[in-house]
Order: C-alpha cells, then structure tokens, then sequence
C-alpha cells in the first residue's frame, strides 16, 4: 500500500512539472493569475444570474436559488478546508525544488484545491438546475482548476480531488433544488409539461382548443 502511495505521488510530481511548465513569463501567466483571482468573480456573478433568471419563473425564486448556492459554496469551501487538516499535505511551492513562483505560496495544506472545489460544485449545481450550458460552465472550472497547477500552489491530484468533492456536492443540491422547487423552469403563464427531464414551455391553446376544452367541459347544474 505505501509502494502505491509512493508511485501515486511520484506521478503527481511529474505530471505536475509538465503542467506548470518552465521559462519566462508568458501571457498565459497573467491570465491563470486572474483566473485564479478575486476579480473572476466579474465574469461568474453576472452568467450565473441570467441563467438562473433565465430557468426559474419570478426574481423570489431567483433569489432563492442564490441563497441556496451562497449556502452550498460555503458548505463546499469549509469541508474542503477540514479535508486540508486531515490530509497536510504540503503544496508543491513548498517543497518543490526549482519552483517558478507566480503568486505567493500560502502556508495551509494542499489536498484538496479549494479554488477547484468551490468552482466544480458552482458548476455542478447551476448545470443540474438549470440544465443549461454544461460546456460553458466546466470549462470555466476546468480552467481555475489547471490555474492553480500552472500557478504552482496544487498538484494535479489536489484540483482532481477539489473537483470531485465539489462536482458531487453540487450535483446533490441541484437535485434537492429542482424537486424543492418543482416546475421552477416554468413560466406561470405557461403550462408545465415534461420532456425527459427538461421543462418545457407548452405554446397557448388556439381558439379552435379553447372551444373543445370548453365544450367537453360539462356544464355545472342549475340550482
């Protein structure tokens, strides 16, 4: 078991020199360090709100919604926290010799990525409860997930296992979110029909429907 242990974490080592790469300072630099900042917060906020705008029925349930991801993300980032104090394990800017420093390396344990698993259960939940642009979303995660590896502050298994944490707590609270919220992609204008698992908007019943309804609609009796 340890011998597996041991080849695990040489692999880790190696796939993580190639992933951080070596040299000058290029444009892809600059923009892992602003993925992996606080001011990516300007591209999330604003897709994230129209989308979920988008899916639910009224701005109640929108903000809902947001206050049901506010609570899982910091379910996700404080479990990945304990998770780091379980494991301690050192992250690679602290151990690895010839590091290329881009950010400064913090002092709390590596394993697992809190940046991968905040981004993954983001995604994850708006996915599952919107059912609307998976490839836009973990792409964006996939992406601040390779930052913290280019940046030199995780090892590839960190943000593998950040993803996984994260991706699967997502899922279970989009799952809880849409049967809480039952018909939430429908517009209450609209009448509520499945297809598969995707909500659709039915069109308006035509005049000709409406006489039908009306006529196979028997007529109360008279007191």
């Amino acid at each position: 078991m340890a011998d597996l242990g041991e080849a695990l974490s040489a692999a880790d080592a190696t796939l993580f020199r190639l992933l951080h790469g070596e040299g000058p300072a290029t444009w892809l630099d600059s923009l892992v360090v602003w993925l992996s900042g606080e001011s990516s917060i300007v591209l999330l906020v604003p897709l994230f709100v129209a989308q979920v705008r988008a899916a639910v029925s009224s701005w109640a349930r929108a903000l809902l919604v947001g206050g049901i991801v506010l609570a899982l993300l910091g379910a996700v980032d404080g479990s990945a926290t304990m998770l780091k104090h379980r494991f301690e394990r050192p992250r690679p800017c602290q151990v690895q010799p010839g590091f290329r420093a881009l950010v400064a390396c913090s002092g709390s344990p590596s394993l697992p990525s809190n940046h991968a698993a905040n981004m993954f259960a983001l995604a994850a939940f708006t996915v599952t409860c919107t059912r609307r642009r998976p490839l836009v979303w973990f792409g964006i995660a996939a992406a601040v997930a390779y930052s913290r590896v280019r940046l030199g502050v995780h090892y590839p298994l960190d943000v593998l296992a950040g993803a996984l944490w994260g991706g699967a707590l997502g899922v279970a609270a989009g799952v809880a979110t849409r049967w809480m919220l039952g018909d939430a992609c429908v517009a209450p204008t609209q009448t509520p029909s499945r297809r598969g698992d995707a909500c659709v908007a039915l069109p308006p019943a035509g005049r000709h429907e409406r006489s039908a309804r009306s006529a196979a609609t028997p007529a109360a009796p008279s007191s």
